[in-house]
């Protein structure tokens, strides 16, 4: 493989996660965030073994989860300068 398949493949490769993490975006962008009182009451359930209200709490957490993410990279890279 020659230098410019090289490029070619990694870009490929890139272009593939880019667009995965736009998709995962897009999807997660449809759950609402809840309140500290649906919190309470979705934990409640959970503790009585509900499925749904499992599902449904994690589901409205992923954006909770990328911005924190967001947050520690930033971070991490503004230590690494």
């Amino acid at each position: 493989m020659n230098v410019l398949e090289g490029n070619l493949k990694r870009n490929n490769s890139y272009d593939s996660v880019s667009n995965a993490m736009r998709m995962y975006l897009n999807d997660i962008e449809g759950y609402e965030m809840l309140t500290a009182k649906e919190e309470v009451e979705l934990a409640k359930q959970i503790v009585n073994s509900s499925g749904t209200a499992k599902e449904e709490f994690i589901n409205s957490n992923y954006r909770l989860v990328v911005s924190i993410a967001k947050n520690t990279k930033e971070i991490v890279w503004i230590c690494s300068i």
